[in-house]
């Protein structure tokens, strides 16, 4: 997949005086992330997992140009659960000032084996990016990632690895990592992040 001028962003990040990262994105992941960000500020109990916490981890291990684009954001809902209706409230208040940017909508009720659907629109009713919220998970752990002056809750390594050797068994869509096309290859990648 290619990318043009005005699609991608780039940025850095300091971690402290010794370790700075850089990566690219779309703009759209850089709206999730910025979600992600103000959600973990919050009280909320939602621990965020997916491919947008793979791409902090990977970059945490040195690989910057992780070329693969994410078209939601997934997440662990680790509390009691909510009504649809009391999910929609949490979610669009845990973003904050972001509520003058968008506008949060639930787009599919949970069920037993179904996640919780929610969509982000703009202001002007463009819709932005789902956000799929399981509603069943057994979060095993919780880290804090790094983006920007941002901190993300997320899921550890091991459970992120448990999620991504399950879909890499059904998944064949290329990834680029740091220029090298791989696919199915998210056990190799993640085991080096340990």
């Amino acid at each position: 997949m290619e990318y043009t001028i005005n699609e991608r962003l780039s940025f850095q990040i300091t971690l402290d005086d010794n370790i700075t990262m850089e990566a690219n994105m779309t703009t759209e992941e850089n709206k999730m992330y910025e979600v992600l960000a103000a959600i973990s500020n919050t009280e909320a109990p939602i621990i965020f997992k997916g491919a947008l916490i793979t791409k902090l981890i990977l970059e945490e291990q040195g690989f910057n140009q992780v070329e693969r684009m994410t078209r939601d954001i997934d997440a662990n809902w680790v509390g009691e659960k909510p009504t649809m209706e009391d999910l929609v409230k949490t979610i669009q208040n845990a973003i904050g000032e972001l509520k003058n940017k968008y506008t949060v909508v639930g787009t599919r009720a949970y069920g037993e084996l179904k996640t919780a659907g929610l969509e982000f629109f703009d202001q002007q009713g463009k819709n932005l990016f789902m956000m799929d919220v399981n509603m069943n998970a057994v979060t095993s752990g919780v880290k804090e990632y790094y983006y920007g002056e941002g901190v993300i809750k997320g899921v550890i390594v091991d459970e992120l690895q448990a999620i991504k050797e399950f879909e890499a068994s059904f998944d064949d869509r290329p990834v680029l990592v740091d220029g090298n096309e791989t696919r199915n290859k998210a056990k190799q990648i993640i085991e080096r992040a340990r």
